[in-house]
């Protein structure tokens, strides 16, 4: 890529981030993490997984530390219960309460749905295709540290 698109790319960064911080405020006391925890319990549960905090820290690319410091939060707002497993009591098995349901349909579900009529200009591909670029981007400076160079 030349100079010119990595400076392009690296800008749509700063409008991405002003694209988050457009989005609608959340309830007090929870955080974005919270709302990918929620969502992550979720799809675990469509998918008829039992969804374990290593599950959930998997899923979000995150550290085990970080998600159980999110889940146990989440636990005290009353927004996820958590199961001891049937077959194996030493496994946790986290559940969203009603309210945590109710959370992750009006900051998940609702939202994505509104959001996707006013984004409905934007081909799939185009979601797709920047996305996967968003990604592979992040990934590589997560692992590939550029010092400022000097003269």
């Amino acid at each position: 890529m030349n100079a010119d698109n990595t400076k392009l790319l690296m800008d749509s960064f700063r409008d991405a981030e002003l694209a988050l911080a457009a989005m609608p405020e959340l309830p007090k006391g929870i955080t974005p993490l919270y709302i990918h925890v929620l969502d992550a319990i979720t799809q675990l549960e469509e998918q008829g997984r039992d969804a374990r905090v290593s599950d959930v820290a998997e899923r979000l690319g995150t550290s085990l530390p970080g998600v159980t410091r999110a889940v146990n939060s989440l636990e005290g707002l009353g927004l996820v219960k958590k199961e001891k497993a049937a077959g194996d009591r030493r496994i946790v098995i986290l559940r969203l309460s009603a309210s945590g349901r109710e959370v992750h349909e009006q900051y998940v579900v609702r939202y994505i749905d509104a959001l996707s009529r006013l984004l409905g200009d934007i081909s799939d591909e185009d979601a797709e295709c920047t996305a996967a670029t968003i990604r592979k981007v992040a990934e590589i400076m997560r692992h590939s540290r550029l010092p400022i160079v000097r003269d």
